[in-house]
């Protein structure tokens, strides 16, 4: 199985990652484990959750205001992570990647 990030996903986990360390170092740990947590998950299981007419898959983070966004292509065996969507801003901001 492929695993890869859209750039924009990899800087809105970089930029989030940032944000929860300048404020508290636990926190961001915390999240970058409740990341990881999430991935190891869509990866055991990418059909689990199901997609939106548009193919999009969306798995929240449990502790976090925060949802990953991917595309599962069983064809080629692939997941591409679009979008480190924040759960409070602009809904669907990343539906055009």
């Amino acid at each position: 199985m492929t695993l890869s990030f859209f750039e924009e996903a990899a800087a809105e986990l970089r930029h989030a990652f940032a944000w929860y360390a300048t404020r508290n170092v636990d926190a961001a740990a915390r999240f970058g484990a409740e990341v990881r947590r999430i991935i190891d998950v869509i990866i055991e299981a990418p059909d689990r959750w199901p997609p939106d007419r548009r193919g999009f898959r969306k798995m929240l983070c449990a502790r976090f205001p925060y949802s990953i966004v991917y595309r599962w292509d069983p064809a080629n065996v692939t997941i591409v992570v679009v979008a480190i969507a924040h759960q409070h801003r602009r809904a669907n901001y990343w539906s055009k990647r």
